[in-house]
Parts: C-alpha cells; sequence; structure tokens
C-alpha cells in the first residue's frame, strides 16, 4: 500500500503535474487522508491544449485500494464577453488513477478558441469500497451514504463501520441534534443548550459557534469568529483499547438537509440529514496512536447523518463511525 502511494505522488508532483491541492477547496481545514482533487499540468506541457501557457486539469483520486466518485463543478469562462458559463459533472476515478479533463485556455478537442478559460473545483467526493461481504445488497460496491452505513454500523462484525460507543457523545451528539431540529419547526436552537446536553466543556470545543438555524429543512451553523472548529471525543482513547482520538471538525460555515422519509428506509423514530456540499460538511479524523490508519478506513468529510433515539450514525467520504448518544 505504502509503495503505490509513493508511486503515485512521485508522478503528481513531478514536471508534468504541478499544483496538485484540491481544487478550489475554501473550507480552510485540511483534505480527508485519499480525497480526490484537481491536478494541473506545467503550462504548455499537456499535448491536447493548444493554446499558448495552457495547463491540462485532471481529476486525481491518490487512493491506492479503492477507487472514488467525484462530483465536479465546471466554470469556463469567455474573455471576450466576460459571460461565465456553469455546469458539474460526476466521474468515477479508479484507485491511484488520474484522468483528464479540460484544458486551463480553450478546448482541447477542436480548433483552438483561446479566449475560453476553464476551472474545475471539486464539489463533493468519496469512495467506492468493494469486497464487503456484509454489504452485499449494494452489489459489488457500495460508497458511504446514510443508508450504507446505518446497515454497517448495525452489525458488529462489518468492518466498513467503527463504534465509538459512549466515548463519542461529545462529539457525535450535536450532529443528531442538528438532524433532529432538521424535522421540526423553523427557528433557532441555542448552542449553548446544546453544549450543556452533550456535557462538551472548554477544553473540548476549541470555537465558539453560534446558534444552530432552521429553514425549511436546512439547518445551519456558523462560527461567531470564523474559525473552524474541533470538538473531540470524551476520554476515548484511554476508555476504548484500540481506537485513537476522535474528533469532529467543523468548518466556518455548516450546512446540512432533512431527506426526505420515503428516501430512507429505517424505523420510524430515525432522522437523516445530507450534505451536498464538502466544503460546509464537517469532518471526522483520528489523532494519536493509530490515527494514521483510522483516518486512512473511517475519516472524511460527512456526507450523511442518521439520528436514532439512542446513538447516532455518520457517513463520511471513506466509511462509517456510530456512537451512543444518551
Amino acid at each position: 500500500m505504502h509503495k503505490q502511494i509513493g508511486t503515485f505522488l512521485a508522478v503528481c508532483c513531478a514536471a508534468i503535474l504541478a499544483d496538485c491541492g484540491k481544487g478550489g477547496d475554501s473550507s480552510s481545514y485540511p483534505s480527508p487522508v485519499y480525497s480526490a482533487f484537481i491536478a494541473k499540468s506545467e503550462p504548455d506541457k499537456e499535448p491536447q491544449c493548444k493554446c499558448a501557457g495552457a495547463r491540462g486539469l485532471y481529476v486525481s483520486n491518490p487512493d491506492p485500494d479503492y477507487a472514488r466518485w467525484v462530483k465536479v463543478s465546471v466554470a469556463n469562462t469567455d474573455t471576450g464577453t466576460g459571460q461565465v458559463t456553469m455546469s458539474e459533472f460526476l466521474k468515477v476515478v479508479d484507485h491511484g488513477e488520474q484522468q483528464f479533463q479540460a484544458c486551463s485556455i480553450g478546448p482541447y478537442d477542436v480548433t483552438p478558441a483561446c479566449k475560453q478559460q476553464n476551472s474545475l473545483e471539486i464539489v463533493s467526493e468519496g469512495r467506492l469500497i468493494t469486497g464487503n461481504a456484509y454489504m452485499t445488497g449494494f452489489g459489488p460496491f457500495f460508497t458511504p451514504t446514510a443508508q450504507a452505513c446505518d446497515i454497517a454500523c448495525n452489525n458488529k462484525n462489518n468492518p466498513a463501520c467503527v463504534n465509538l460507543g459512549a466515548a463519542g457523545k461529545a462529539m457525535i451528539g450535536p450532529m443528531k441534534e442538528m438532524a433532529d431540529a432538521a424535522f421540526g419547526s423553523n427557528g433557532v436552537l441555542k448552542i449553548t443548550d446544546i453544549q450543556a446536553k452533550y456535557g462538551i466543556d472548554s477544553s473540548q470545543n476549541k470555537c465558539t459557534r453560534g446558534d444552530v438555524n432552521v429553514a425549511n429543512g436546512v439547518v445551519e451553523n456558523i462560527a461567531k469568529f470564523d474559525e473552524v472548529c474541533d470538538i473531540s471525543s470524551s476520554g476515548i482513547a484511554a476508555m476504548v483499547t484500540g481506537i485513537p482520538e476522535a474528533h469532529l471538525i467543523l468548518p466556518k460555515v455548516m450546512r446540512l438537509t432533512a431527506l426526505a422519509p420515503s428516501a430512507f428506509s429505517s424505523d420510524q423514530d430515525s432522522h437523516v440529514v445530507y450534505s451536498e456540499n464538502d466544503a460546509t460538511a464537517g469532518q471526522v479524523s483520528f489523532s494519536g496512536t493509530g490515527g494514521d490508519d483510522w483516518n486512512k478506513e473511517f475519516s472524511g468529510n460527512i456526507k450523511a447523518i442518521v439520528s436514532h433515539p439512542e446513538y447516532a450514525v455518520i457517513a463520511t467520504s471513506n466509511g462509517c463511525v456510530r456512537a451512543d448518544t444518551k
């Protein structure tokens, strides 16, 4: 595995490809392990791009073991008129693969129109997990979603889910409150009430969050002073042998949307919210001894949250996480 990773990164960062960061990422916190990103060639080094100074634009998947799905936003600007045309596409990129998508200046498949400028941004992405015998109902592979993770996390033998138990209450409890609030009346949920309910003290709350606003099934929480927030699990390293410290990382603006009950097959007491944009999704990550390995399997941007009466499940871009909330 490590040999494959090293090989890909060496290719990515050689003269052929540069600027290997996650294109357009404004979330101000690190990309999850193995997340797909937009890579660019050096100017005038991509044969398909004929305009002077043009770079090749690629979708790259550094994951050494799994394919990933990638939702990409495209902005095409006509510098002659100033008109901007927006579009989106969905790709599946194999493990360790990079796929050419466009030229930064002009099209690549017709006579160059060098007044056109193109930029790509990854809106959302996630892992396609294969070889999980407990998820055969999803076909040869599945991606972490509300339904997939709810099934995985209710089977203690499923390797796609980690159960933090009671130690994850302070971390995942606030997410449960946001999921429940999305199905209630429009209004405001006091952040101080949430923190008190789940015993979040100043040592766990690394920033100052505003209240949770609810409007037509969308819940939004904004940091008061633009900080990125880190809420850690409660003594998890000492309480659960073999599980490192877990973290819930909230961006400046977090936004989740209620999923219609008809779209999710589960018990009547569950509430499900999902995220459409990684930049406003929040993350789950792990630190300390063993943290790197856990990040590879379970960390990532939050795709969905399933709230049950006594526990909650989070689907991330790499796997599934469960914690008790009572």
